[in-house]
């Protein structure tokens, strides 16, 4: 069986004739439209494609949604769009990308687990306000990988029944950050998933302790607080996605559905 791998898909898909992006991972967003982060493989960083106006994509019955190890080909427009922290990988797109060819969840993590960094700090490079955000117009990244081993996270719910993830990285720093992955969600959420907390630790659990688990982080879109006082506004880190070294999750998940 052919494993997948970034030299692979170059070879299969070479840069004269094609812009693959792998995407890491697919997010809720209000009003139906999801966030979605992507490896850009010959520019070798991690892009946010947007529609060519600048906003998310919808799925629909004739429009597969993509998931984690969806490779797309993608044609990029010379337009810039957002303000920092997001403008730095957010990539306008001329039209709706389509796929490839769809990795699965190792052959993700091989990918993408030598660019992970080791802590939130080394990963956007300025420490967050109360370890939960940056102000918007912060000069950093918007999205990145960590590699934390799996004995230092676990999820849990909060009073508002929302799934939450704690981490605690090399720098000895702890973080609990909202769930924002799509697939997450559908299957943990205490309130819509078709399981819970104790399922969604049971599936980290099925790799070792040790294990390097890579997170997938990113900031959310400023917010201006629950009483619109917040200026500027907070861009409040999230867990848009989790990939582990070994594919677990069809011990919850229908086979169609991976994250």
């Amino acid at each position: 069986m052919q494993i997948r791998s970034i030299e692979s898909a170059k070879l299969q898909y070479p840069k004269e004739s094609f812009r693959p992006l792998l995407v890491t991972e697919v997010t809720r967003m209000q009003g139906g439209q999801y966030c979605v982060a992507a490896w850009d493989l010959y520019k070798e960083r991690i892009v946010r494609p947007l529609q060519f106006g600048g906003d998310n994509w919808f799925f629909k019955t004739n429009q597969p949604m993509w998931r984690p190890g969806s490779l797309l080909n993608a044609i990029p427009t010379l337009a810039s769009s957002g303000i920092a922290p997001h403008r730095r990988e957010n990539l306008l797109l001329s039209r709706r990308p389509h796929i490839l060819e769809e990795w699965d969840e190792p052959e993700l993590y091989r990918a993408m687990i030598g660019v992970a960094k080791h802590s939130i700090l080394e990963a956007f490079g300025v420490p967050l306000t109360e370890n939960r955000y940056v102000v918007e117009g912060t000069d950093c990244p918007s999205l990145a990988g960590i590699r934390v081993p799996r004995s230092r996270i676990w999820f849990f719910s909060n009073k508002t029944d929302r799934l939450r993830l704690r981490l605690e990285d090399s720098d000895q720093q702890i973080y609990t950050l909202p769930v924002t992955s799509e697939a997450l969600l559908r299957l943990f959420a205490p309130i819509e998933g078709r399981f819970g907390v104790v399922e969604a630790n049971s599936w980290l659990e099925q790799n070792r302790p040790t294990d390097e688990i890579l997170l997938r982080l990113g900031f959310a879109r400023g917010w201006v607080g629950s009483e619109g006082v917040w200026s500027p506004r907070r861009c409040y880190l999230q867990l848009n996605g989790v990939i582990c070294p070994t594919d677990n999750y069809g011990m919850f998940a229908d086979p169609a559905v991976s994250v």
